[in-house]
């Protein structure tokens, strides 16, 4: 590998993808155990996997003297740099008082700023983590879109069906939130619910 890229370090994944690009024309999707972080409610645009995976498959791009696909890496790039860094820093904020459980600072931050729940895909992260209590409370802001889809394709419902919480269900169900939306492979909530009953069962 070094020897074909003999100025950055560049992995397998990221190589394989510019060699896909050179045979089929088109990249592909990025491989999310490369190019995201462990945190399932990060949309993996700015993070630090994210961020190296592209810069990777930009160097081999250019060992490869493939100009455009350069040039689209670093609009790519040109885009993750214009993330206003105070939107970034109100984002981590919600993301604390979430996990703090911290009611009156989360309405602090989204009555001060133009932040929103959604954009910090606020909901995702309290149907993960936080008490079934507290997911109420978020729940009563009325503000959030309860079918909203992170960047893994994944509704509230879906996070929540993974917890296996059923106070955590019931509550998004009675508000609102859609059974019947899939997952981008294809899983609705209950199917989900149901293979992660299965493999409680195994252990």
């Amino acid at each position: 590998m070094t020897d074909l890229v003999p100025h950055a370090k560049v992995g397998y994944e990221a190589f394989n993808d510019t060699l896909h690009y050179l045979y089929i024309g088109w990249p592909k999707a990025s491989p999310p155990e490369v190019s995201t972080c462990v945190d399932d409610a990060c949309a993996h645009l700015v993070c630090p996997p994210a961020i190296n995976y592209a810069i990777e498959r930009m160097y081999a791009s250019a060992a490869f003297q493939m100009t455009e696909v350069v040039s689209f890496y670093e609009e790519s790039e040109a885009n993750i740099a214009e993330v206003d860094p105070m939107h970034a820093k109100i984002v981590r904020g919600i993301c604390k008082a979430l996990h703090s459980g911290d009611v009156e600072l989360l309405n602090l931050l989204l009555t001060g700023y133009k932040v929103t729940l959604d954009d910090a895909y606020a909901l995702h992260y309290a149907a993960a983590y936080c008490s079934p209590n507290f997911l109420v409370e978020v729940l009563n802001m009325g503000s959030a879109d309860l079918n909203l889809k992170d960047a893994r394709g994944h509704t509230v419902l879906h996070v929540a069906a993974r917890r296996k919480e059923p106070a955590v269900l019931v509550s998004l169900l009675s508000k609102g939130a859609c059974a019947s939306e899939t997952t981008s492979d294809g899983q609705t909530t209950i199917a989900i619910s149901t293979k992660q009953g299965q493999e409680t069962n195994k252990d």
